[in-house]
């Protein structure tokens, strides 16, 4: 697991509200600077601690859990690429290749499915997600149609 420690900030007020009121108060220091007031320090103080209550700061740790990445490979088996010859090579060709390329990948699951006419995501659901991709997983995808005339 990564874990990381980082500051965030959830302002109790509007930015712009919060960002007037430290203007203001630089501009009020600066007159007390001018006027040579005694106590600025400590005023100076006590406004930058209301604005930092205000800015209201939060230190968050993160626990983080390394997953394997998922490709799915899906190959279209359909009729249009069995029937016509050079189709079903070239498929095969581009599958080899792109198997070689997933292989050097480090810490990547494979998973393939075959489409034999239905489509992608008619494939998808057929096998269930679940089957497909660890529980974690969100899936997101189109399936894209020509008009109909």
């Amino acid at each position: 697991m990564l874990g990381s420690l980082s500051l965030t900030f959830s302002p109790l007020v509007p930015l712009w509200l919060l960002a007037g009121a430290a203007v203001l108060s630089l501009v009020l220091l600066a007159f007390g600077l001018l006027a040579r007031a005694s106590g600025l320090a400590l005023r100076a103080l006590v406004l930058a601690t209301l604005l930092l209550a205000l800015a209201n700061p939060a230190a968050v740790r993160e626990q983080r859990e390394t997953r394997e990445d998922v490709a799915l490979v899906v190959t279209d088996r359909s009729p249009s690429q069995t029937r016509i010859d050079p189709r079903s090579a070239q498929t095969d060709q581009a599958l080899a290749q792109l198997d070689d390329h997933l292989e050097r990948l480090e810490n990547t699951q494979v998973r393939r499915l075959e489409s034999r006419g239905q489509g992608v995501l008619a494939v998808l659901r057929a096998h269930g997600c679940s089957g497909i991709f660890p529980p974690a997983c969100r899936i997101s995808g189109a399936s894209v149609s020509p008009p109909s005339s």
